[in-house]
């Protein structure tokens, strides 16, 4: 049904409210592939059980270097490492990801290393598919009006999850983790680096300042 327009403006749409009860029903394993994530203290407590050997969550999303919105990426770094220590395994694509042959069909396309994430999809339990234009962030849980379908088929959810966790690979993305001084890096393929990869200071500068903004709502 569409979204009710006379909702509180502190109360989640009805996908993300459709999103929340199928987290709660998941009972292994949840996938995320969002160009944009953004998860506060409350969409995180809604998933206590990450950690704890009940439930496993994993995240791809874009990185610095392939999202088309420093701001919104900014909103998803002032969170990241809650989401760590909270338990998700987080990967962030990268621009020279060779699962672009793969998504474009003009591969042409893929040349200089320009790929983006741009698809949003959640896959529980490889049983059940939430797919259309919801991304998982803040802005899509309470102020966008989204479409969205909820698939019950262990076919079509195992085939997009084997995309998701081949996209997470090492070739096309950096898994960013907290190291034994608690400090954020990015590995992929036998490197590590401590900064945001692939790009330049003054992105990575504007992004980190963006993030001290509690504006994430909004992007």
């Amino acid at each position: 049904p569409p979204e009710d327009p006379d909702a509180p403006a502190e109360a989640p749409q009805r996908t993300a409210q459709t999103l929340y009860d199928l987290v709660e029903g998941a009972r292994s394993e949840i996938l995320i592939e969002s160009a944009y994530l953004i998860l506060n203290d409350h969409q995180l407590s809604a998933m206590s059980d990450i950690g704890k050997g009940r439930l496993q969550v994993a995240a791809l999303t874009n990185s610095l270097a392939t999202n088309d919105l420093v701001t919104n990426h900014s909103g998803y770094a002032r969170w990241r490492r809650a989401m760590l220590e909270q338990g998700i395994e987080l990967h962030e694509l990268r621009p020279d990801a060779p699962a672009c042959q793969r998504w474009v069909a003009a591969s042409a396309a893929c040349e200089g290393g320009e790929v983006s994430l741009h698809s949003k999809a959640v896959v529980f339990d490889r049983e059940t598919l939430f797919i259309g234009s919801f991304n998982v962030n803040l802005r899509s849980i309470y102020l966008n009006g989204e479409t969205v379908l909820v698939i019950k088929s262990p076919e079509l959810a195992d085939a997009v999850a084997d995309d998701i966790r081949y996209a997470m690979e090492p070739r096309n993305s950096w898994r960013v983790e907290l190291n034994g001084q608690d400090e954020l890096v990015w590995r992929s393929e036998g490197q590590e680096v401590q900064h945001e990869p692939e790009v330049g200071f003054w992105r990575r500068a504007m992004s980190r300042m963006l993030s001290w903004l509690p504006i994430e709502k909004y992007l």
